[in-house]
Formats: C-alpha cells, structure tokens, sequence
C-alpha cells in the first residue's frame, strides 16, 4: 500500500510565506500604503540636509520655535484630514482661522467698550468657528454643491471681511492675558518630560491591550 500523498502547503504558510511579507510590504509602500514611513524618511532627510547647512538646526533652541511656529497648522491640518477622509475639500480652512482670530482680538481690544475675557472670548470664538463651518457644510451636505465650490467662495467672502473687520488700522493688539498665554505660555521644565512619559505611556499601554485580541482574530499588529 501506498501512502497518499501530502496535500499542498497553503498559501502563506511556512514554506511559501517567508519571503513573501518583504515584498507584499514593498509592493504596499509603492502603491502608498506605507503608513507613516514615508513621513518618518522624509522628516529624516530634511534633518540631514539642514543640519549639514547650518550648526543651529539640530538645537533645542531652533526645535522649539519650530513647534511653537508651525503648532496652529498642525491644528488646522488635523481638522481638515477629515474633510479629506471623506474625499471632500475646504479652501477656505486658513481664513477661517484667520477670521476667528480677528474676532478674538476686536471681542478683547482694550478700549472699546467690548473688552471681554479671554475666558469668554476662546470658547465664544470656537463657536463662531464651528458656525461657519456648519453654514458651508449645510451647502454641500443638503443643497449637493461641491465643497470646491463652496469652500472657495468662502475663502473669497473671509478674505473680504477680515479686510474689511481690520480697517485701515492693518491690525489689532491683543493685550488679553489669557488669549496671549494660550498662544505663548511655556510650561515648567517638569511638564516636559512629565507629559511626554505619561502620553508614551498610555500610547503603549493601549498598544499593548490590543495586541492580544487582533493576534486572536488574525488581524495585522497596530
């Protein structure tokens, strides 16, 4: 008697399988699915060349202007990925901000009868925010017009009223303390190795919880 023979190794398996995750992974980031390696490559490169330019780029010094420089766009562009995420666009995202913070600055102006607290004014101001938001999503939400359109109406319209809400004066102090130390203010030496261990912490923490469960179903490592 003959012994059947061995049924053949599935896809992925053992023999197959070890080769194949180098490539599916290189094939992945060609097609742009490679997460954030891309990013990481590039903020890399840009270390290199700029270090190599000048001896004050990779300080302390140069890495927290940086951080306070580009902290409102990365607030902005993280409320705009989800506009993206679901394959719509805002053009007029930048004056938006731009006409709120107008409205910050004229609500607390010292010396015109409306001098407000910061405290009111913040929170006044992300409402006003969110209200013009509602208004151009309602467009394109109930009325069917493509945010393009919308969007790039709104950034023409803000534009005018910021020019027109600043006057000929070109710009308005802002002498709130509140307001400033919101934009301005540094914490103490602590908070910044607290804060950071705390929040690496709790991101492992939760990577951690997960990695049981998706190994369970068969999922991918987050």
């Amino acid at each position: 008697h003959t012994q059947p023979p061995a049924p053949p190794a599935p896809a992925g398996g053992r023999g197959e399988g070890r080769g194949r995750p180098p490539a599916a992974y290189i094939s992945r980031v060609r097609a742009g699915g490679g997460g954030s390696l891309p990013v990481l490559v590039g903020m890399a490169i840009v270390g290199v060349v700029f270090t190599s330019q000048t001896g004050t780029f990779f300080t302390a010094t140069n890495f927290n202007n940086l951080i306070v420089q580009m902290s409102p766009l990365v607030m902005i562009a993280i409320g705009v990925v989800f506009v993206l995420l679901i394959a719509e666009i805002d053009l007029s995202i930048g004056y938006i901000s731009g006409l709120a913070g107008v409205a910050a600055a004229w609500l607390a102006q010292p010396g015109s009868g409306h001098t407000w607290s910061g405290l009111l004014v913040i929170p006044l101001v992300i409402l006003f925010g969110a209200a013009i938001g509602l208004f151009q999503g309602s467009f394109v939400a109930f009325l069917g017009v493509p945010s393009f359109v919308v969007t790039l109406a709104g950034l023409i319209a803000f534009q005018g009223v910021i020019i027109l809400w600043i006057g000929s004066q070109g710009a308005i102090g802002i002498e709130d303390k509140w307001i400033n130390d919101t934009a301005n203010y540094y914490l103490p030496q602590t908070f910044g190795w607290v804060v950071p261990a705390v929040v690496v912490f709790g991101f492992a923490l939760r990577a951690l919880s997960e990695t049981p469960p998706r190994r369970r179903d068969q999922l991918p490592p987050t």
